[in-house]
């Protein structure tokens, strides 16, 4: 599972039926030229979980391509510049099928663990809470924002310039072309396989979000407190921020597991990956320039095509 915050916490997936649109037409599209598995995904207001699966080692990619063109988007929208999203991402790695199950019926029932909704499929953010695995799912490209059709300008403003637009269009054209609909499918996590059908599957995770429904309505029944609704969400602007406080400088979990021994044995490949990682990064500095590094290496294969094993990676 990976987790993405928005700038400052601020508010900028704000689910206005133009920031929803936009939001769905850049994760889809952006999902398109990747080989990644979604499993489930939530877009908050200020940040965003997404349940997935990578069939190669090309996740920080796509995350960054996905940043990236959301971004620009949400600025073309508003009228802004700079950055709407943190620099980098908090990853989870699940380790059984338990916690599978877990982090997925957490991802969709968000909303309403911050009170702001009493039914994840209420929730009018991007999410995957109506959606079936193996289903098709088609966004249309939005006209608005980044997609905005080109405004011809009048014959008298067009008079008025003594050279022509065309030359510079033209060189334009070609570099970056947005599909007018794009199409991605929900893949169903990796658990109960040959045991479940899909269906089922999908009542299971389901099953798991009511009751986190039902908990955080008794939760609010016994505080007093009242869920804020969708119409109370879409009062606020995206330059706000919530009222509680965030912990900075705490630990950030990178295994979940609901053994502690899987959890354990998790941390000791990575810490073996990490190894292995800067014993062959200082071979490579000192000039062996084909010393293997081990699977899940990124940066360096992506930037100088270093060699890397076939294994799974740490």
């Amino acid at each position: 599972m990976i987790t993405v915050q928005a700038t400052s916490r601020m508010f900028r997936f704000l689910p206005t039926p133009a920031i929803a649109a936009t939001i769905w037409y850049v994760f889809a599209a952006v999902l398109a030229g990747f080989e990644i598995d979604v499993h489930e995904f939530c877009f908050m207001s200020n940040h965003f979980h997404v349940v997935l699966t990578p069939r190669n080692a090309d996740l920080p990619e796509f995350t960054q391509k996905l940043h990236s063109l959301l971004s620009r988007a949400l600025n073309a929208l508003r009228g802004t510049r700079g950055s709407n999203i943190e620099d980098g991402y908090n990853i989870v790695v699940e380790t059984d099928e338990e916690t599978i199950l877990r982090h997925c019926a957490y991802v969709l029932a968000n909303p309403v663990a911050a009170h702001l909704v009493g039914r994840a499929t209420a929730w009018r953010g991007p999410s995957s809470a109506k959606l079936e695995y193996g289903k098709e799912v088609i966004v249309e490209r939005p006209r608005s924002g980044l997609w905005r059709p080109a405004e011809r300008p009048s014959k008298h403003a067009r008079g008025r310039r003594k050279r022509s637009w065309e030359p510079k269009r033209r060189s334009y054209r070609g570099r970056w072309s947005s599909p007018e609909r794009v199409s991605f499918k929900l893949v169903r996590p990796p658990v109960a396989q040959g045991t479940l059908t899909d269906t089922e599957l999908r009542a299971e995770v389901r099953r798991r979000v009511a009751l986190r429904e039902a908990s955080a309505s008794a939760e609010r029944a016994k505080s007093g407190r009242k869920v804020l609704s969708m119409r109370g969400v879409l009062r606020q602007s995206w330059w706000e921020t919530p009222e509680t406080t965030q912990e900075l400088f705490g630990a950030a979990p990178r295994v979940a597991s609901s053994s502690r021994w899987a959890r354990r044995e998790a941390l000791q490949r990575s810490r073996e990956f990490i190894r292995a990682y800067r014993a062959a990064l200082r071979r490579w500095l000192s000039g062996e320039r084909e010393v293997e590094f081990p699977a899940g290496t990124w940066l360096m294969r992506r930037r100088f095509g270093v060699r890397c094993s076939s294994g799974p990676p740490g």
